[in-house]
Parts: C-alpha cells; sequence; structure tokens
C-alpha cells in the first residue's frame, strides 16, 4: 500500500525556508508543515501562514530550568540568533509604535 509520509521543516532560519518555500512551488505538497518555537520566529510563522504553508509552534513545558536550559540550547545551534532578535525586536518596536499611533488620532 502507498505510504503516508509528512515532513516538518523545523526552522527559524529565514534562507532555508525560503528554499523550502521555493521547492514546494516546484512539488506541492499538502503533506509538508514548517515549525517554530512558539515565541521565536514568530514573524517567519506569520508569512508562512499567509502563503497558506501549514505551520506548528512548539511550546516548551516544564521547569523554568528545565526549558531555561533547553532554550538556551537552541539559541547556541543557531549562530545567526543576534541577528535574529534584532529583527524581531525592529518588528516589535514597529507594532507597537503603529498601535500607539492610532491611539491619538483623532
Amino acid at each position: 500500500g502507498e505510504q503516508d509520509v509528512r515532513i516538518t521543516i523545523a526552522t527559524h532560519n529565514q534562507d532555508s525556508i525560503f528554499k523550502a518555500l521555493h521547492t514546494l512551488k516546484s512539488q506541492p505538497s499538502t503533506n509538508v508543515r514548517f515549525a517554530q518555537i512558539n515565541g521565536l520566529g514568530d514573524h517567519l510563522s506569520l508569512a508562512l501562514a499567509k502563503q497558506d504553508a501549514k505551520v506548528l509552534k512548539l511550546l516548551p513545558c516544564g521547569t523554568v530550568d528545565e526549558v531555561t536550559a533547553w532554550l538556551i540550547r537552541r539559541l547556541e545551534e543557531n549562530n545567526v540568533a543576534p541577528h535574529r532578535v534584532q529583527t524581531e525586536s525592529q518588528l516589535i518596536l514597529g507594532e507597537l509604535w503603529w498601535r500607539t499611533k492610532r491611539l491619538f488620532v483623532f
């Protein structure tokens, strides 16, 4: 019988995501999902969802010590983490500015 194969691309690397999306356009599949850690790369998850990609979010569970150690290891694995944090900080500040500005427009 035919096997049901599902692929999850778990990355916060923007270049890897773009390459995967490009590949999927030429070979569409409903069995491919993307995954990011909740709170990290949320702008990537949103961009993927806007392109109708299936997106999963990982929510680490455990004690603060267990989760913190795990998250630190994930950040250490990715040598572009400072750039990603800067990008996300800029996006958050831009959103806060936009929302605050709307409060004072009459």
